[in-house]
């Protein structure tokens, strides 16, 4: 687990922004969707019900990897997180079986704060079993206004 170290922040508000949703099956497979519209909410800890009890996951952040292997890792990474208007606004999702992908832009404070790549792997009831996230400051795949 990574330390704190100021970086990472916890939501006031909860809104995902759809620029444009992509599906390769008819399966409304959205396990990753809803965990970010629960990260963004002003609650976050509601995201841990969007998780598999056997959660693995690495987020390569800007501040360092972040992995681990359970829920309660996962509520650690949370509880080290600071308040912050924090919303990420999916530009693209697309599922493919089990798999689903999303890639977009966070802001914070309604200001651009970078760009995400993540995929999970999700369990037969929908949740998230494998998740990875790479999120950059440097670098915008689709722009924000």
């Amino acid at each position: 687990m990574l330390a704190n170290g100021g970086r990472f922040h916890r939501v006031a508000k909860c809104e995902v922004s759809m620029i444009r949703e992509e599906r390769s099956s008819e399966e409304d497979g959205m396990g990753l969707k809803d965990y970010m519209a629960a990260m963004d909410s002003d609650d976050p800890t509601t995201a841990l019900d969007w998780l598999d009890d056997d959660i693995h996951y690495l987020l390569a952040l800007q501040a360092g990897v972040v992995t681990g292997h359970s829920k309660k890792d996962f509520a650690d990474y949370i509880d080290s997180r600071n308040p912050i208007e924090r919303i990420h606004h999916v530009a693209r999702h697309q599922v493919d079986g089990e798999t689903e992908f999303v890639v977009g832009t966070v802001t914070e404070q309604g200001r651009f704060a970078g760009s995400f790549l993540s995929a999970a792997t999700l369990s037969a009831s929908g949740q998230l079993l494998r998740y990875e996230s790479f999120f950059t400051p440097d670098f915008q795949l689709h722009p924000w206004h």
